[in-house]
């Protein structure tokens, strides 16, 4: 005759919790338009937290035509700068806040 012995298992199921804490900078999409531009350039921006950041419009030898900071809520924002005094060519656009960096490439008319 067979012979059965019951076996009971017992598991303790334990969850382990991770949180990252990620507070790094990301920007869905920054952009400029119009491009080319005459009289007013606008920047535009969705990124996931609030950040100062700073707009800087160079020439073609690295000087600095125009800077701006700006204050950038989480979400999307748009910043229109004057671009009265610059002559017609074309100029790097920089658009950074804590860590993040994008450049763009304008011509002005």
């Amino acid at each position: 005759a067979a012979h059965f012995e019951q076996h009971t298992l017992s598991y303790t199921i334990t969850p382990i919790v991770s949180v990252v804490n990620d507070n790094t900078l990301t920007a869905e999409f920054v952009t400029v338009y119009p491009n080319p531009a005459s009289g007013i350039l606008n920047v535009q921006w969705s990124i996931n937290k609030a950040a100062t950041g700073n707009i800087n419009i160079t020439d073609m030898a690295g000087r600095s035509l125009v800077s701006v900071d700006v204050d950038m809520n989480a979400g999307a924002g748009t910043k229109a700068l004057s671009l009265a005094g610059i002559a017609p060519g074309i100029y790097a656009v920089r658009i950074s806040a804590d860590g993040f960096t994008k450049n763009i490439m304008i011509q002005v008319q």
